[in-house]
């Protein structure tokens, strides 16, 4: 899908999921803004290499106070 469609699509989900059409130019203009930020960081995590046979960075350990 070209990148304005999807654009246009996500802009559209969200004014059908408000009570109130978004009619401010300038907030259109800063949604479209932020989504194509959002969707340009998702494009970078999608085409880093990883396989299945990678293990994370770090391991979490939730942290446990002495007094316990």
């Amino acid at each position: 899908m070209d990148e304005n469609r999807q654009i246009d699509a996500i802009l559209e989900t969200i004014q059908a999921s408000l009570d109130t059409r978004i009619e401010d130019t300038e907030e259109l203009e800063r949604l479209r803004k932020g989504i194509e930020g959002w969707l340009g960081r998702a494009a970078t995590l999608r085409n880093y290499p990883l396989t299945n046979a990678d293990e994370p960075d770090f391991v979490f350990s939730a942290y446990r106070s002495e007094a316990e």
